[in-house]
């Protein structure tokens, strides 16, 4: 055979074969470095709380905080026992006795008539006062008065003698005394505590049967030191 001529020029390509069966995979190459880090997704949907821990340990007591206002008083608690009674006190001094007295003599006793006294010791005081001979004014408080009357009848009689004070008469504490008897001597007396709630007049009136002539009086009062 002759010398293997030059080879021809490349005739253009033939159709495509098919594509042959896939070969097995290759060996895993070597991790490539990382990429850079991606914007952060969106934040997922919250999961359940979780269960409660155990309580830690109490921590220091803190400062004392500033005093608050303080707050509305509260209702009062019962009344306590009374306690034991003190020592008398040294004793005050006494104050001096408040009196008068007042009389009349051969005094004619005339029927329908305030009886007429003269002063025989005076109130120093102002407490007791005879504004006139048939008036005796008394300032408020409490008194002791005791009188006196008799006289003589010419025929039988009765003699009554009525005090008023507080601005009425009073039976109550008036004296009545009756003769039988021609020229017979009448004679009565009491005693009464009088209660001045404010300033009174004290009077004696003379209410008997018939006129009476040698009438004796005898009138005493004495302020009480009790008050009102």
């Amino acid at each position: 055979a002759g010398a293997t001529g030059p080879t021809g020029a490349t005739g253009p390509a033939g159709a495509s074969g098919r594509t042959g069966d896939t070969g097995i995979s290759g060996a895993t190459g070597p991790t490539g470095p990382t990429g850079p880090m991606g914007p952060t997704g969106p934040a997922g949907a919250a999961g359940r709380t979780g269960d409660d821990g155990t309580v830690g340990a109490t921590g220091p007591t803190g400062a004392t905080g500033p005093t608050g206002p303080t707050g509305p008083a509260g209702a009062s608690g019962p009344t306590g026992l009374t306690g034991e009674t003190g020592p008398t006190g040294p004793m005050g001094d006494v104050p001096d006795d408040v009196f008068a007295s007042f009389a009349n003599v051969q005094y004619p006793l005339t029927r329908g008539t305030l009886i007429e006294v003269f002063p025989d010791v005076a109130d120093s005081t102002g407490n007791i006062v005879q504004t006139d001979t048939q008036h005796i004014s008394l300032a408020a408080g409490y008194y002791l008065i005791s009188y006196k009357v008799s006289c003589i009848f010419q025929k039988a009689n009765y003699m009554q003698v009525t005090p008023s004070y507080n601005g009425t008469a009073h039976l109550e504490t008036g004296i009545y005394f009756a003769t039988t008897t021609d020229g017979s001597s009448a004679c009565g007396s009491a005693f009464l505590i009088l209660e001045a709630p404010s300033p009174t007049t004290f009077t004696l009136n003379y209410s008997g049967s018939a006129d009476a002539r040698d009438g004796e009086i005898n009138l005493t009062i004495v302020k009480l030191r009790r008050t009102l």
